[in-house]
């Protein structure tokens, strides 16, 4: 069973979310099974939507520790 992962990273509302639904999209209509994983839905799931820039900042340690925290739990959710 031969897996591939499309990994986007980038600073956020750069379009990475779009490209990834326009992939996702003509996979799945070449017949290819697909899912997405996203950390960005995760950050909007624990009320950090619209987090502003300190959030980000990458001096703030706090922010730094929960933004790892939510990507680790999505790679598990991908590996899983």
């Amino acid at each position: 069973d031969e897996r591939v992962v499309i990994a986007m990273v980038g600073l956020p509302a750069r379009g990475k979310s779009f490209i990834s639904k326009a992939i996702m999209r003509y996979l799945l209509f070449l017949g290819v099974a697909c899912k997405l994983f996203n950390a960005g839905n995760k950050r909007r799931d624990q009320g950090k939507a619209g987090a502003d820039a300190t959030f980000f900042d990458p001096a703030n340690k706090s922010a730094q520790a929960l933004k790892e925290q939510m990507a680790m739990d999505t790679l598990e959710d991908l590996i899983l």
